[in-house]
């Protein structure tokens, strides 16, 4: 009887992988949104409560003002928005017993991250997908 040989990639290995500090969630939704869903153009203001605005890939076209500009999405706390990415990319997400693991599928590759809460899993697997490595070592929450 001959034994089944299985394998399989978990993880691509690139030198080039980009590592990038984040102080809060909002910078990880404007990494997501930016390198993820092509969103440019982004401010930042204080009107009652901290927003980051941007230009969807839909609005960029159209050149609309800055006051037309949208509200970037809560990746990094909705877990609705954030399992859109698992649903774009066919991942998968997984509880373990200290928290979460995200998988990403990308053809023949996979891409995981784990972390704390589901969204910043998923927002961390997706990222790793366009090599960039989130340093959270200076997040506030």
């Amino acid at each position: 009887m001959e034994k089944a040989l299985l394998t399989f990639k978990i993880s691509r290995t690139n030198v080039n992988m980009k590592i990038i500090k984040v102080n809060s969630l909002r910078e990880i939704d404007k990494l997501v949104a930016e390198h993820i869903f092509g969103w440019t153009g982004f401010w930042e203001g204080v009107q009652g409560r901290h927003y980051l605005m941007g230009y969807s890939p839909v609005e960029q076209p159209i050149q609309i003002g800055y006051s037309e500009r949208e509200e970037v999405w809560h990746y990094s706390t909705d877990i609705k928005v954030a399992w859109w990415i698992i649903e774009q990319f066919q991942g998968s997400l997984h509880r373990l017993s200290k928290g979460y693991s995200a998988f990403i599928h990308i053809g023949k590759d996979s891409y995981f991250k784990d972390a704390n809460t589901p969204e910043l899993a998923i927002c961390l697997a997706a990222l790793k997908t366009r090599d960039i490595e989130v340093d959270l070592n200076e997040l506030t929450l």
